[in-house]
């Protein structure tokens, strides 16, 4: 393994010098959540991709695996806060429209505002329905969060619908990071 980070001292330390809670020193932080079940380690997800919500801590892979068991039109899922104040959760969905003229997307957004309001107790949910393809993801399949919320805040998300709380179209726009 490494020493650290070439001449970045305060990151070396945050992640090279990782304690337990009972003082036990020389861990590495790698930023994934685990759980131990039956002496076995589970990778459950990513720290910086954990959002606290009204004091509740709200991973993002949970709303999205709930949203998904909505509708089978829907396809890939990204969720995040619209804002660093953390106030608004977004959910931005894939729909599979094809040649579904009756469908009624304001009553699909509806559907997963309510679901996500009820189940995980969220005040303000902007829903944002789009094309598949829409949501980000790496070339192993993974979700993009942070990459769909740049694109989110920009304005630069095509939505099957306009949702009722808006983002983006608030000054610059930074997409490389």
């Amino acid at each position: 393994m490494a020493d650290g980070y070439w001449k970045r001292p305060l990151e070396t330390r945050e992640t090279f010098c990782g304690t337990t809670v009972d003082g036990e020193a020389g861990f590495l932080r790698t930023g994934d959540l685990g759980v131990l079940h039956g002496g076995e380690l589970f990778v459950t997800g990513r720290i910086k991709d954990m959002m606290v919500l009204t004091g509740r801590n709200v991973y993002p892979q949970d709303v999205e695996h709930r949203v998904q068991q909505l509708s089978e039109l829907f396809g890939a899922t990204a969720v995040f806060t619209a804002d660093s104040d953390h106030d608004t959760l977004v959910v931005v969905q894939e729909v599979h429209v094809g040649r579904r003229y009756d469908l009624n997307l304001a009553a699909l957004a509806r559907e997963v505002r309510a679901c996500v309001a009820r189940d995980f107790e969220v005040a303000a949910v902007n829903v944002v329905l789009v094309r598949p393809g829409t949501v980000r993801r790496t070339s192993s399949g993974k979700i993009q969060r942070h990459t769909t919320r740049r694109l989110f805040r920009c304005g630069r998300l095509l939505p099957l619908t306009v949702p009722p709380l808006t983002a983006g179209r608030r000054g610059g726009c930074n997409l490389a990071g």
